[in-house]
């Protein structure tokens, strides 16, 4: 089958699933009482979505897992990475359903979350070199080919997919906003693997994309269900496992620098508010963001919900939009 063909109907099939088991997951979401809560630091405007329906992740990911299966020809790199975004969702499951239980609404204790991230994190790792027999070979910037790390790739690797799926995680924090990026991203990976000829890239990034498109149905402003850290984590996983698998690991950062600096702004704000109360001796340190994340800090500024979440759309396409042109220029044209 042509990898355009097969791109096409994980495309489809992916959507169709979200499309048609979309309201009745929302509704079961809302019998069980699965509402997520609003962090008390988040701006007043998120108030009134207390009890939106979270875990949204379970229409989302299984439905781009089941496309990518169904579509993939048992591509080793195409069903690894469906494996291990079902193993983010899980985690991010697990994480969901003690915030929606639990009296105190905080989920997982950030040290278990962690160590179960780096346990994941190792078995990409340990998948992409015993089962795809990667032994360390890095996709480098355009025009330089693959680089050859070794041992050396297995921390780099590690910390990849830890950073990646922790980032697209901090950035679910607005309607529509972790999904709308997420389609960006994988049109890039998308047109690369076509360009390659990977099955993988292909039948993933087109999954991804056909099922993100279809939450979004539900989950833009203002959002029926949000996909928690079910979804989050699970797209941050699976995004990050493919590029892995596929030696595509400047793609992702490129086209997913919004990401990235969401994530940055968190640790750049954490890491200046304790130096400062430590070094200045201060009850409370300074911060240099008014809220992070990133987005945050441009609601506190006045932006509305729309007009952020647009803002990092129209980012999101540049970024993919010139990784794309990248891709061309180094790969070849399309035909």
């Amino acid at each position: 089958m042509d990898l355009g063909i097969r791109g096409t109907l994980a495309f489809l099939l992916a959507l169709a699933l979200v499309l048609a088991l979309g309201w009745p997951t929302i509704a079961l979401l809302r019998g069980r009482g699965l509402g997520g809560s609003v962090r008390e630091d988040t701006p007043e405007s998120h108030q009134s979505k207390k009890g939106t329906p979270s875990m949204g992740g379970v229409l989302l990911v299984p439905a781009a897992a089941v496309a990518i299966v169904a579509t993939s020809r048992l591509d080793a790199a195409a069903l690894g990475t469906a494996g291990f975004m079902l193993a983010f969702a899980a985690l991010g499951a697990v994480d969901d359903l003690l915030k929606a239980t639990q009296p105190s609404r905080r989920g997982l204790m950030a040290r278990h979350k962690f160590l179960a991230q780096v346990g994941l994190a190792f078995g990409v790792v340990a998948f992409a070199v015993l089962a795809l027999g990667n032994p360390g070979r890095v996709g480098a910037l355009p025009g330089h080919g693959a680089l050859e790390l070794g041992a050396l790739a297995v921390v780099l690797w590690m910390l990849y997919v830890l950073w990646l799926s922790n980032a697209v995680n901090i950035t679910d924090g607005l309607d529509g906003l972790a999904s709308g990026l997420t389609i960006t991203v994988a049109a890039a990976l998308l047109i690369g693997g076509i360009l390659a000829g990977k099955t993988a890239g292909v039948t993933c990034s087109a999954a991804l994309l056909g099922a993100c498109l279809g939450f979004l149905r539900f989950n833009r402003r203002p959002a029926h269900v949000i996909m928690g850290d079910t979804g989050a984590l699970g797209i941050g996983g699976g995004l990050a496992a493919l590029a892995v698998f596929t030696s595509d690991e400047w793609v992702l950062v490129a086209a997913g620098l919004p990401f990235t600096i969401e994530l940055l702004s968190v640790v750049v704000q954490v890491t200046y508010f304790q130096a400062t109360k430590r070094l200045c001796h201060l009850q409370e340190g300074r911060r240099i963001f008014r809220k992070s994340p990133l987005h945050h800090h441009f609601e506190e500024g006045g932006a509305g919900e729309r007009e952020v979440v647009l803002g990092f759309w129209l980012t999101g396409t540049l970024c993919s939009v010139l990784t794309i042109a990248v891709l061309v220029w180094e790969r070849g044209p399309l035909c």
